[in-house]
């Protein structure tokens, strides 16, 4: 989150300059794989959940957080990649961006300590709405 912020508040031409030079298929190093942190992680800009305190139920699910900085700049890399593979012509194919999605930690109030920080584990009673965080966030 915290890199997408400050990768935003570059200049364009240096931001193709970043992106070119990791991703770029013919210009950089053709990474085709990133991270994408499920809720914030030690990256953030705090600490924060995809849903409101004590939503069992899911309902307040939300990537809005994600739509400032990271999609938009997750966007522009695969804008990146595919500008290089169509130069580079003995690619059978465009590449595609491949994401992991993982968490850094479930929200605190699934947590025994009910902090995100300073470790705890998941609670029972808690575990179908953590599983089911990981498919709002496969599907989001």
């Amino acid at each position: 989150e915290s890199s997408a912020d400050l990768f935003h508040r570059m200049e364009p031409d240096m931001q193709e300059r970043v992106l070119q030079a990791y991703f770029s298929q013919d210009k950089g190093l053709a990474y085709n794989w990133g991270r994408v942190h499920m809720g914030s992680c030690d990256f953030s800009k705090g600490n924060w959940s995809c849903v409101e305190e004590n939503d069992e139920k899911l309902k307040t699910f939300s990537i809005e957080r994600y739509q400032r900085s990271i999609l938009p700049m997750l966007h522009k890399t695969q804008r990146v990649m595919q500008r290089g593979a169509s130069a580079n012509k003995t690619l059978p194919k465009l590449p595609k961006l491949q994401l992991l999605a993982s968490p850094w930690s479930p929200p605190g109030w699934m947590k025994d300590n009910q902090r995100m920080l300073n470790g705890g584990a998941l609670l029972p009673q808690f575990r179908q709405s953590w599983a089911e965080h990981f498919v709002h966030f496969a599907e989001a």
